[in-house]
């Protein structure tokens, strides 16, 4: 549509890149890896990112997979990670909002806010709560988001729905709070490519943050985060149980997250880079 638009009304086409399309559907099981139906959406994606004047990206690596991969011109890609407003998402009062939710005051917290599917690690964070459970582990799991239904079905099965607790959707707007409620945040996303938007808002809100090893956290927390073994929900849950009983390095990154997030990663710096890859566009294109 795009493209199309581009033609008739002569201007410059932007593509807003927060993935590979291929890498994706594969990710998410929809396609087999060099089926030909793979082959037909790839042959689809290599077309889009030819006829973009320009392509955003929303982290380095998948910049770095544009030009390497798909041969796109290094001077036709800019990477633009996502942000967050850290006016709107600080650390708020805890105590005052476990209770809300009524959550234990008498353990740590480690939350998620999100879409619950396998593909954002929700299966991997039941195990995880089983393993602290059967290690004896004093930790208490706030899921927040949808749906839910089938997740509290394994709870119940799995014998941990008194160590995790479901609000279903949240209101965007009551993110900041609700995130408040937590001492670790958690994010066991199973992609290497596609972006991690959630890790600002955590950060934001100063939670030490727990995720796999992978070139696009890395990118985001840099030194600030909590590091597993790529799709090791052993090693993700030993991560977990380590910084939950050292509060002494919660603090030490609750500290370091929020300064992070507030230098490199807010609403300011995110579009002073973007208004300066639109200026650099050429204000008509002829075909």
């Amino acid at each position: 549509l795009g493209i199309f638009l581009k033609k008739i009304l002569k201007v410059p086409l932007v593509f807003d890149c927060q993935g590979s399309l291929t890498a994706e559907i594969i990710d998410h099981g929809f396609v087999r890896k060099g089926s030909a139906l793979c082959r037909v959406f790839r042959a689809v994606e290599g077309f889009v990112n030819r006829r973009a004047d320009h392509i955003v990206t929303s982290s380095g690596p998948a910049a770095t997979a544009l030009r390497e991969e798909w041969n796109v011109p290094a001077g036709k890609v800019t990477a633009v990670m996502d942000g967050v407003h850290t006016g709107e998402f600080s650390p708020g009062p805890k105590a005052e909002v476990r209770r809300e939710l009524g959550l234990p005051s008498d353990r740590p917290v480690a939350l998620f806010l999100g879409v619950l599917n396998r593909y954002q690690g929700i299966d991997i964070l039941m195990d995880v709560v089983k393993t602290m459970k059967e290690r004896g582990v004093e930790l208490h799991v706030l899921v927040m988001g949808f749906p839910e239904e089938r997740y509290q079905a394994l709870a119940r099965e799995a014998g941990i729905s008194d160590r995790i607790t479901f609000t279903g959707r949240i209101d965007y707007r009551q993110a900041s709070r609700c995130l408040s409620a937590g001492d670790i945040a958690l994010s066991p996303k199973i992609s290497l490519t596609e972006a991690n938007g959630k890790l600002f808002n955590y950060m934001a809100c100063g939670l030490p943050v727990v995720v796999f090893d992978t070139p696009v956290n890395r990118e985001i927390l840099g030194d600030a985060g909590v590091y597993a073994r790529f799709g090791d929900p052993a090693d993700f849950a030993d991560r977990v149980e380590e910084l939950a009983r050292d509060e002494e390095k919660q603090r030490e990154l609750s500290s370091m997250v929020r300064d992070k997030v507030v230098r490199e990663h807010s609403w300011e710096a995110r579009g002073a880079r973007l208004e300066a890859v639109y200026r650099e566009l050429p204000v008509t294109r002829d075909e």
